[in-house]
């Protein structure tokens, strides 16, 4: 069976019908039994809720290791390659010419 505060969270998640899930809330906060469509209805947002946490869980996971590769132990990030660090001072703005006369 599925408590109040799950069947709100669901209310909240924006995956499902707000109003029936409301409905579900008010039967049983008055004691009444739900029905086996309602209950069969919260099974089936709990799993897509399940499914799409699981998704943000494997998303973070990535990003997590993306970015603990591109980052060097100062927390800067590190040229991955040999020509990336040419890539990177191509981007810099260029720096200022100083003429010191004829050698």
């Amino acid at each position: 069976m599925y408590a109040a505060d799950r069947v709100r969270e669901m209310a909240e998640s924006g995956i499902c019908e707000p109003s029936r899930l409301l409905h579900i809330l008010r039967m049983m906060s008055a004691g009444r039994p739900l029905y086996n469509s309602d209950v069969e209805y919260l099974d089936r947002v709990a799993a897509r809720l399940a499914s799409k946490e699981e998704a943000l869980r494997r998303e973070n996971r990535r990003i997590s290791r993306v970015l603990g590769s591109a980052l060097g132990e100062s927390g800067a990030a590190a040229p991955r390659g040999p020509g990336e660090a040419a890539h990177a001072a191509a981007d810099s703005p260029p720096r200022p010419v100083v003429e010191t006369g004829p050698a």
